[in-house]
């Protein structure tokens, strides 16, 4: 069977006992590293599958896995089943510690789109490792003062009505909408909040993000798209300023041309990955 085409499946199961499946690609040489891939909200881990097959020909162990409520998850977000950001980052802090089992001697890489980056950066900034590597692509913060004009407001229009909607369902039915999944409610809150605030304040804990992301030790590459209205470069960019002076920053603005991607947009890059895994592999042999 070849790994890359068929990617092992492993059963993981969390502190709550929600179960969930990791997908594996292995190198056939390694690098001695693993890179956990991370999905943006409502996108399923297979998604990336052309991307984590193309870096794991680089010499990566490379992971996908969903997140809670989509794709092999064992929950579904409803009335009943209701979390935030503050769960993600815990499912995450399970899923590190799977992989220091599993794989004892290898160094961790987050690769994070979308909202898998701002997850990741808040488990960084919550749990660090020793490495604290994370590569963002198209993550941002929310705050609508990332974008300009009728953008923006209507980023404070959502930003003040998904949440509400949310109650409404007891999830958020983003097919309705055409962004997201189906998500949970507080989710949703957590999302609206950093809309409206620019912060990240999860609903769920008392645990002050905000300082604890000024006071992080990381590399960071962070990467934003030409023409990306779901994260604007100004938006990428205040995202990757919450992390302060300790951490080593890195931004890259890239078009179409650059990553051999046509009409290239905010979730396209995912299956023609040749190009921004080259941009990401020359920034991570400088850091390794």
């Amino acid at each position: 069977m070849d790994p890359l085409a068929n990617p092992e499946l492993i059963d993981i199961t969390y502190r709550d006992q929600t179960t969930n499946k990791l997908s594996v690609f292995q190198p056939f040489g390694s690098t001695g590293t693993v890179c956990i891939c991370l999905p943006g909200m409502g996108i399923r881990a297979s998604y990336y599958k052309n991307f984590a097959a193309y870096l794991s020909t680089q010499g990566h162990t490379v992971l996908t896995i969903d997140w809670r409520g989509q794709g092999h998850s064992s929950q579904l977000a409803s009335f009943q089943h209701n979390w935030g950001y503050e769960q993600l980052v815990s499912d995450l802090d399970d899923l590190v510690h799977f992989i220091h089992n599993r794989w004892p001697e290898k160094k961790i890489i987050f690769v994070g789109h979308s909202l898998g980056g701002q997850i990741a950066s808040l488990y960084l900034s919550r749990f660090p490792l020793p490495e604290n590597i994370l590569v963002m692509i198209a993550s941002c913060s929310v705050y609508w003062k990332g974008w300009e004009g009728w953008e923006a407001q209507r980023l404070k229009l959502v930003g003040t009505t998904f949440y509400p909607i949310s109650r409404l369902f007891g999830y958020f039915p983003g097919n309705l909408f055409r962004f997201g999944g189906r998500e949970a409610r507080t989710i949703m809150k957590d999302w609206s909040t950093n809309v409206m605030t620019g912060k990240y304040q999860p609903a769920d804990t008392a645990f002050d993000y905000e300082q604890a992301l000024a006071t992080t030790k990381a590399r960071i590459l962070s990467i934003s798209l030409e023409n990306d209205y779901l994260a604007r470069k100004q938006a990428v960019i205040n995202l990757l300023s919450k992390f302060g002076e300790d951490t080593m920053k890195t931004h890259l603005h890239l078009n179409a041309e650059e990553i051999k991607v046509p009409h290239l947009n905010h979730f396209n890059w995912a299956k023609l990955p040749e190009g921004i895994v080259g941009k990401a592999l020359e920034w991570m042999d400088e850091v390794l």
